[in-house]
């Protein structure tokens, strides 16, 4: 594993960590401010989804910026953008400006694909989803322990969480910057003999030409959001019917299927990938993310709901990063692949938005068991279509 942790992705780990933290620190009080100025639930949505909104938008072209004037200025901007979005939360004092800085941040927060493209430099071969689950795990560390730092700010000031917030990403660029180095250089005129890459034109054919193997790839990490963002939109509700769970103990919930996702990504998929490929673990973990999520709602008791639950975080673990591993390999070009990368972002933002909305009109007008099945048979047939993917390990 010394091979694969080299100072480039260690620095990157610890810049993906402490922004990680900044942000999941105000997340958790964004209901309770929403609240404090009048918020009602559906306006509370809004201002979740107003994040996924902006970072749809911005993330094709913060990949466009990073592959045109290098992965670290980039970065540097778009952490400097999210500390300006964390200010704006801790000063608001309407859901106006909380809205303004739900949108700052998720500007801030849509350069994700040049984390992505990061890695896509520094590692290569069979280890680059390998690379990418250890970033992700360590982003998965910092969202559990961001909401127990955020409650202790807002304690001892009611401006406390976002002044937090903004230092954490602030003092993550200043160590990006003296640590992180590039990896990209940057375009020359030379390039400019490489072909144009249209991003409209690439979201566009992503849905009119699906089936193409780097187009399905986006699809089946769009699918993998949906089945993500679906179920965290009505756990909380399934589990509090059915189990009687409230918010004293929910975060139980959360902190296993956090710590079962960072155990996967560490020890698991590494692993399977040098034995399978990264194509047969792709599969493996949408089938395993489906499976899961259809047996929630046949759990009887929360011994076999852990169980079922279990398959979910493995699933996830072994999906994501292999599918944008294989996005970023099969980019028409190195100088795109940021650019790539965002699309894909742009596409998963897109399932962020549309799934918590959908699984909560089937939670309430259907059953509660029906969002988790249908959302499981999406992940099922994304294995399915899968099978239609080239090699390209």
């Amino acid at each position: 594993m010394s091979r694969l942790i080299d100072h480039r992705l260690a620095a990157l780990m610890v810049v993906a960590f402490v922004s990680t933290l900044g942000e999941f620190l105000v997340v958790a009080l964004l209901p309770f401010y929403a609240e404090r100025y009048g918020a009602t639930p559906f306006e509370v949505g809004a201002l979740v989804s107003a994040f996924a909104l902006a970072a749809m938008a911005s993330a094709p072209l913060w990949g466009r910026l990073a592959d045109r004037s290098g992965r670290r200025p980039a970065l540097l901007l778009g952490l400097v953008v999210s500390a300006a979005g964390y200010l704006l939360f801790g000063m608001a004092q309407s859901l106006e400006l909380l809205l303004v800085a739900r949108l700052v941040h998720g500007v801030g927060g849509g350069t994700v694909p040049v984390v992505f493209a990061y890695i896509a430099d520094s590692v290569t071969g069979e280890r680059r989803a390998e690379g990418i689950g250890w970033v992700t795990a360590v982003t998965s560390s910092a969202a559990m322990i961001g909401p127990a730092v955020g409650s202790l700010a807002d304690q001892l000031h009611p401006a406390g969480a976002g002044a937090v917030a903004a230092a954490f990403s602030l003092a993550a660029a200043v160590f990006a910057r003296s640590w992180l180095p590039e990896t990209r250089r940057r375009r020359e005129e030379s390039d400019a003999e490489e072909a144009p890459y249209s991003i409209l034109g690439a979201v566009g054919r992503v849905a009119v030409q699906p089936l193409r193997p780097l187009n399905l790839l986006i699809w089946i990490y769009a699918a993998g959001q949906v089945g993500m963002a679906g179920m965290t939109a009505i756990i909380g509700l399934y589990l509090g019917r059915r189990f009687g769970v409230d918010e004293s103990n929910i975060g139980l919930f959360f902190f296993y299927l956090g710590g079962l996702s960072i155990a996967f990504r560490v020890l698991v998929l590494g692993w399977a990938v040098r034995r399978y490929g990264e194509l047969s673990v792709l599969r493996a973990g949408a089938v395993s993310f489906g499976v899961g999520l259809v047996a929630i709602p046949f759990a009887a008791g929360l011994w076999t709901l852990g169980a079922a639950v279990f398959f979910v975080p493995l699933g996830a673990s072994l999906l994501f990063p292999c599918t944008t591993s294989q996005v970023s390999k099969r980019a028409p070009g190195s100088d795109v692949v940021g650019q790539v990368l965002g699309v894909q972002q742009a596409y998963g933002n897109a399932s962020k938005i549309a799934a918590p909305l959908v699984a909560a009109y089937m939670f309430q007008a259907l059953s509660p068991a029906a969002p988790f099945v249908a959302i499981g048979v999406v992940l099922i047939v994304a294995a399915a279509m899968s099978l239609r993917l080239p090699g390209a390990e």
